[in-house]
């Protein structure tokens, strides 16, 4: 029987600001792998976080929300992860935080024991998409169509 993924209390981002570079938001004009403008104390917090985008309000952190341990914190393993629920299924997508990342091993190690035996998809990309797996049957084609529209640095649902 497959299961789904761990939720646990919130975790707090401390000096981790790695979400505030690798994702979109339009809401302030802000495009993939930019800081955005409202990054404050050496990019370490938001300076409009009372007021800050749906977006960024909305966006959950893997690991805030208990995937992996303190290692696994984005700015110190390299990788947010995310779950997404897409139109097919729930989706783990992991944005490179440093280039290259998302291809070591230990990060593919990672991310596939997370999604192992659950009805997951697995995302992985930087600033271009390079690994896609663990795509549920007969779903290959519209996961392609969902890759393809995250190539798309503007588009507001990273």
């Amino acid at each position: 029987m497959k299961t789904s993924l761990p939720q646990v209390k919130q975790r707090s981002c401390g000096d981790c600001s790695a979400c505030c570079t690798v994702l979109a938001v339009p809401g302030v004009d802000k495009g993939r792998y930019v800081p955005c403008q409202h990054l404050r104390q050496g990019n370490k917090c938001c300076g409009i976080y009372e007021s800050r985008p749906e977006e960024c309000n909305a966006y959950s952190c893997g690991w805030k929300v208990g995937i992996g341990t303190s290692a696994h914190r984005p700015d110190r393993f390299g990788v947010v992860f995310s779950i997404e629920n897409t139109a097919f299924g729930p989706t783990l997508i992991g944005l490179e935080t440093r280039p290259g990342r998302g291809e070591s091993p230990e990060v593919v190690q990672f991310a596939r024991s997370i999604v192992r035996g659950k009805d997951v998809a697995l995302i992985m990309g930087g600033k271009d998409w390079r690994r896609v797996t663990n795509v549920p049957p007969g779903k290959e084609r519209i996961v392609a169509e969902y890759v393809k529209s995250l190539s798309n640095p503007t588009q507001a649902k990273e």
